[in-house]
């Protein structure tokens, strides 16, 4: 079996042959009961010549090597009677070449899937994992160069040893059952498969279970951190806002006394208004201009202000004291305070 697509329009992958090939060794090699090759039959009604004691892959295709133990299907190969070979295989995962969806679930994807059903349509299964069934001699294979590759007659009466090109692994039939339609069969019970592929098929199951599982965990619990990391942002943005609105509106306040105290103010609430709707930047450039306002009027009204001074000296009594003043201003002295 090769990886290319056949005439009954599917293929395997080439990981898909190399996982698979070792459940081909001990699968039987036969034909219809009686000997009849004109196409695939069911269990119950084939005849089994030999089982593969062997398998390699030297390339993008499988050899087997099978015993022959039925004198009859040795002669008839002998005779040139038998040599072309097909495969049965059961496919575990197959997908569409052309638009890649899975068709694993689907029981007849040739009739059921759309791209494979078209008229015309050059699409075809690629079957992803798989394993052998059994091998029959058939008179018309898929492919042409599926078939015998080399006899090696053996000395005792045991048996017959011979190496098989499995490239075709599919059977064209005219009327095959429709279990075996295109030598392709989708999975069962599981009956149908090898304890120990069925244990592997478990196993992968679990593995991946396990690992959906925790994704999953791991995205609730990344959710919970950014629920958490919202919250978090809200209420440090709730804070800095109250701390933002306290800082302007002791600024208004401010600037409010300040303007109030320079007389550049209106009516209270009025100006309360205003300021409030200003940005910080400019409270901090009115308060400042009203401050120096303040200042300098303050400094105005103290020069108008007469300056009385007054030096006390030691013995100076408190008649000499008021004399003095009077004298600066002018005023005749007193004799004596009443």
């Amino acid at each position: 079996m090769n990886t290319s697509r056949n005439r009954n329009r599917w293929g395997v992958t080439d990981k898909a042959l190399e996982e698979a090939l070792p459940t081909l060794k001990g699968k039987a090699i036969g034909m219809g009961a009686g000997y009849k090759i004109d196409k695939h039959y069911p269990e119950g009604q084939t005849l089994d010549s030999g089982k593969f004691v062997s398998t390699e892959k030297p390339g993008a295709y499988a050899l087997g090597t099978a015993k022959i133990e039925d004198e009859q299907t040795w002669s008839m190969m002998q005779a040139s009677k038998l040599g072309p070979v097909s495969v049965v295989i059961f496919s575990f995962q197959d997908t569409c070449s052309k638009c890649k969806a899975d068709l694993s679930a689907l029981k007849d994807p040739f009739s059921e899937h759309a791209c494979l059903s078209a008229k015309d349509s050059s699409a075809w299964i690629q079957v992803e994992s798989f394993k052998f069934k059994r091998v029959d001699f058939v008179d018309v294979p898929a492919y042409p160069q599926a078939g015998l590759q080399e006899m090696s007659s053996a000395a005792s009466k045991e048996g017959y040893t011979r190496a098989l090109e499995l490239l075709a692994g599919v059977y064209e039939s005219q009327e095959p059952p429709s279990q075996l339609k295109g030598g392709l069969t989708k999975t069962g019970d599981k009956k149908d498969l090898p304890e120990e592929n069925f244990k592997n098929l478990e196993e992968k199951m679990a593995n991946l279970e396990q690992a959906n599982q925790k994704l999953h965990s791991d995205y609730e619990v990344a959710k919970a951190e950014a629920n958490k990391a919202t919250e978090d942002a809200k209420t440090l943005k709730a804070k800095f806002d109250a701390l933002e609105k306290a800082k302007h509106e002791s600024l208004v306040a401010d600037t409010l006394k300040a303007r109030a105290d320079a007389g550049l103010a209106g009516k209270e609430e009025a100006e309360k208004t205003l300021l409030a709707a200003l940005s910080d930047e400019a409270l901090a450039v009115l308060k400042a201009d009203a401050l120096k306002v303040a200042s300098k009027t303050q400094t105005q009204t103290q020069a108008l202000l007469p300056s009385v001074k007054y030096e006390g000296k030691a013995g100076d009594s408190l008649l000499a004291a008021v004399n003095e003043q009077r004298l600066t201003a002018g005023l005749p002295a007193l004799k004596e305070l009443n």
